[in-house]
């Protein structure tokens, strides 16, 4: 986690945004504003996975 907060800080602050934004919309009743960030969300946890996975075996880490 330290090395991909380092070295992908750009997209592990993109996750927590992500993450914000959409607790802030389960706040409100209207869940029609939830859908496009929860697509968003996804994009965002599955690059960020992406390159933990990189970075994992660039280290020779398992992932």
């Amino acid at each position: 986690m330290n090395l991909l907060s380092c070295e992908a800080s750009t997209d592990v602050s993109a996750l927590l945004e992500a993450g914000d934004a959409l607790r802030d919309a389960q706040r409100r009743p209207s869940a029609s504003s939830r859908a496009p960030l929860t697509t968003h969300r996804q994009q965002v946890v599955n690059a960020v996975t992406r390159k933990a996975v990189e970075f994992a075996a660039l280290g020779g880490a398992s992932a």
